[in-house]
């Protein structure tokens, strides 16, 4: 009786100290699932960040591939205009025969002669002018004094034009950082308009057509930001506070230059506008930092050499008449001396 007893106790004993076999087997699953746990979160990290470093791979290889594209094709440009530049120039006619169409100006690969851009130039005058007559309520005879001077304007407009040659045009831009210069002469034509209402109306007409036209750009200037905002938004997912500091930093940092920009950004997706850097990385994070400097930015460009309103629909047609007057004659005559001039990018350059 003694010895089973003392089995007892040893059993007891061994129970207590080591615990049953369903508790150490409980014990031992319960280490492996923590053991798998920690060896899966391990492989989660590993592979996030993997995956990041694939990430930025790419996007470094895309940058390099988009900056390697775009170096070829300036160096296309500079050949172009080197190889014309060599070209052997034919005898020009005497100046008597020399006309207004010998000017030629190159947008966007696309040769145009002078008469070709004084249409481009009527029409842009005739949006303008319709846009005045409007607000105005011109009269019958407003109406043909201004349109008489217009004419007049559009033959100074185009002299000018002719006398830039080798001169480069004022204003400038930027693409994926790199200066361009622009060609536009919207705000040109627009001064000039608001010479001849000044000239050609009463007082109370000019300061009218002058307060609709500064209401004009200050909701060109709204929509712009806007844009600009929605465009920014669709590449770098900004949040809500986000958008919020990026249209007050353009609103308090707008650039007439902006404006310009418009009409390429809408036609081309993959671009972005070119902004102050120093506004947008203050609202950035650290990823969308990064994601901005891939994005192809441009600056002030033009879809015509004049700029926005080049296909504008002309709601109130304003009739020019054509030039008449011999002195406009003996002016077009005379824009046909000297070399061509080609306007590539917005650069003019002087052709000899």
């Amino acid at each position: 009786m003694r010895y089973p007893m003392r089995a007892i106790l040893l059993a007891v004993c061994f129970c207590l100290g080591f615990g049953s076999p369903a508790a150490r087997g409980e014990e031992a699953a319960a280490k492996k699932n923590t053991a798998d746990e920690k060896k899966a979160t391990v492989t989660e990290v590993a592979a996030r960040n993997d995956a990041q470093q694939k990430a930025k791979a790419a996007v470094a290889k895309q940058a390099a591939a988009q900056q390697a594209a775009a170096a070829a094709k300036r160096a296309a440009v500079v050949k172009k205009l080197k190889a014309a530049a060599k070209k052997p120039r034919p005898k020009r006619p005497a100046a008597a025969d020399a006309v207004a169409a010998d000017v030629i100006f190159l947008q966007n690969g696309r040769a145009m002669r002078a008469d070709q851009v004084r249409t481009q130039l009527r029409n842009l005058y005739k949006v303008e002018l319709a846009y005045a007559n409007r607000i105005c309520d011109m009269s019958p005879q407003q109406r043909e004094q201004v349109a008489v001077a217009a004419v007049e304007s559009i033959d100074v407009f185009i002299e000018k034009l002719s006398k830039k040659k080798n001169r480069r045009a004022r204003g400038g831009g930027l693409i994926n950082g790199q200066a361009t210069l622009s060609v536009d002469q919207r705000a040109t034509v627009q001064a000039e308009i608001k010479k001849l209402v000044d000239t050609n109306l009463r007082p109370e007409q000019a300061a009218q057509y002058l307060d609709e036209l500064t209401k004009r750009e200050e909701r060109f200037q709204q929509a712009t930001v806007q844009f600009f905002v929605a465009r920014i938004d669709e590449k770098l997912r900004l949040t809500e506070e986000q958008r919020t500091k990026l249209q007050k930093a353009l609103e308090d940092n707008w650039r007439d230059q902006y404006g310009q920009t418009v009409e390429v950004l809408m036609s081309n997706p993959m671009y972005v506008p070119q902004v102050s850097s120093g506004s947008l990385m203050a609202i950035l994070d650290d990823y969308q930092k990064d994601v901005w400097r891939t994005l192809q930015r441009i600056g002030p460009q033009h879809a015509g050499i004049f700029g926005r309103g080049r296909v504008n629909e002309i709601v109130d047609d304003f009739e020019l008449p054509e030039a008449k007057n011999p002195k406009n004659q003996e002016k077009a005559k005379r824009l046909g001396g000297g070399g061509d001039v080609l306007i590539e990018g917005g650069v003019n350059v002087l052709i000899e």
